[in-house]
């Protein structure tokens, strides 16, 4: 006789809906965690490096990046993660909201690559040169990412509208656009004290 015969059939309650749609948001949450620990440590470089400048070699030479496109890059980024956390509130704009927001950072991408053409300095032209290129880089190339993270759910919201969807995996969709906009709007908000430590104070 097998197990299941003896036994009989093991009916288990379906999974609750918060079982799903939780693990993004928390998952997410630490993601900001960790990125803000990442970047702290170029935040402590520029701290420690510039209080602690007994060579006087903090700058050296002509270092003087473009603060226009500095603050286009910023503002770009801010309103791309904007748009696209208001996006999670309004469902019926998510999408368009999402291809803007997208669009958004790709022209904050293109342009902070297009500042490294234009700059006339290196990593070995000082400590603030060093720590610029560093911070600049690692927070555009981070931003690819994210870009990536939101094209996947409007592709699967796209497709989601085109066949019938459960009110439970509707949820999980939500749960999905909410931890990508909360994680853009943080990295957005990254990008602001960026600009601010290395534009403008």
């Amino acid at each position: 006789m097998s197990v299941e015969g003896a036994i009989g059939e093991v009916r288990l309650p379906p999974e609750p809906v918060t079982h799903r749609t939780r693990p993004p948001g928390v998952a997410t949450r630490l993601w900001c965690g960790s990125v803000t620990f990442f970047f702290a440590s170029f935040l402590f470089a520029y701290v420690f490096l510039r209080s602690l400048d007994v060579h006087k070699d903090w700058v050296i030479g002509h270092v003087e990046p473009s603060g226009g496109l500095g603050v286009t890059v910023m503002a770009l980024m801010v309103l791309s993660g904007i748009i696209w956390r208001i996006g999670h509130f309004r469902p019926v704009d998510t999408i368009a909201t999402g291809v803007v927001a997208i669009v958004l950072g790709i022209v904050a991408v293109a342009l902070q690559i297009l500042q490294y053409t234009t700059i006339d300095f290196g990593g070995a032209s000082g400590a603030y040169a060093s720590v610029f290129i560093g911070w600049t880089s690692t927070y555009i190339l981070g931003a690819i990412p994210g870009l990536y993270w939101i094209e996947t759910q409007l592709a699967t919201l796209v497709r989601a509208r085109k066949r019938e969807v459960s009110e439970a995996d509707q949820a999980v969709l939500r749960a999905g656009v909410e931890a990508s906009s909360f994680f853009w709007a943080y990295y957005a908000a990254i990008g602001v004290v960026t600009f601010i430590f290395l534009y403008v104070i």
